[in-house]
């Protein structure tokens, strides 16, 4: 269901969005739901299938992001098949977001007027996303409207969740991001960002590193096959497959979470000197294995992190 079903918009309002495209997941908000899609794209549609709200097909005409893909989970038998972490996040940033824009779009309304707060990893990234300025034809599984983003507000990554979680602290977050790990804080006593700090490594490298030494049918398996089961809790290829890569996570996982950990204490101290509260966030936060190490270093938990990411973007 399309989240924003539930505003009633005018034709000459603007609705309010914040949105974050990651090397892992594309995250968006519209004041009252969440949606969130996996960032795997093939221009090579599925010839079965309407697509769903994880698989979104997508077609973008009268535009200059005018093209034609899926999106999302269930594509992994695409020979075209295309990850935001291989360093494609800055042809695709534009059109996944414009995507779930048009996703979101109320049901029935044929012009979906747009201000959009965008997280970006750097700020070079964001005339990546001028194209989404101005109006697009887009169908979205069968459904057509037409998107006009009339303002964009580029945000620093990761500052959204600080913002959310400061409350009337000084609060750091180190965000274990797919391809990077982030570290911003805020402090709400002068209502600034303290600072934002990209690191370039996230947990795709985990993910690297296990399938390096799962080699049970004779073929290194891919980075997605080693996420789907760690995201189950099984530690099976594919998250189902019977193929176990449990001793190759723990073997992996605790060289890598302290590597993220003392690359952050070494070029963010400044950050965490100045920050009373400090928590582990994106998704990253989630694997097994975090939860024990944060209580050991006295760092909390971001709670549904991809969730509150965006939502503090949504209130800055």
């Amino acid at each position: 269901m399309p989240a924003s079903s539930k505003f009633v918009q005018n034709r000459s309002e603007s609705s309010k969005l914040a949105i974050a495209v990651g090397s892992g997941f594309v995250k968006v908000y519209d004041g009252c739901d969440f949606y969130k899609l996996r960032s795997l794209v093939t221009e090579a549609i599925p010839v079965t299938g309407n697509g769903s709200p994880k698989q979104l097909r997508v077609e973008i005409s009268n535009s200059k992001l005018s093209s034609k893909f899926a999106v999302g989970e269930n594509l992994e038998s695409s020979t075209a098949l295309q990850s935001l972490k291989d360093g494609l996040k800055g042809e695709w940033c534009a059109p996944l977001a414009l995507a779930v824009l048009a996703y979101m779009a109320p049901v029935g309304l044929e012009l979906f007027n747009v201000r959009l707060v965008c997280s970006l990893p750097t700020p070079n990234m964001a005339p990546k996303l001028a194209p989404l300025k101005g109006l697009h034809d887009v169908e979205v599984n069968g459904r057509r409207v037409t998107v006009n983003v009339t303002d964009i507000k580029p945000l620093p990554e990761a500052l959204g969740t600080a913002y959310y979680l400061a409350g009337d602290l000084a609060t750091a977050v180190v965000d274990l991001g797919y391809q990077n790990t982030t570290v911003a804080a805020f402090d709400p006593s002068v209502s600034q960002m303290i600072d934002v700090l990209s690191l370039k490594t996230g947990v795709g490298s985990l993910f690297e590193a296990i399938a390096d030494l799962v080699n049970e049918t004779g073929e290194r398996p891919s980075a997605e096959e080693v996420r789907l089961g760690v995201e189950t809790r099984t530690f099976e290829l594919n998250g189902y497959s019977g193929v176990s890569f449990k001793e190759a996570y723990w073997r992996c996982f605790e060289p890598w979470l302290k590597a993220r950990v003392n690359d952050a204490k070494t070029q963010a101290g400044h950050i965490f000197g100045k920050c009373p509260n400090k928590f582990f966030a994106g998704g990253g936060s989630q694997l097994p294995g975090v939860a024990e190490v944060a209580k050991k270093i006295g760092v909390g938990i971001c709670p549904e992190p991809q969730e509150i990411e965006v939502r503090g973007l949504y209130r800055l």
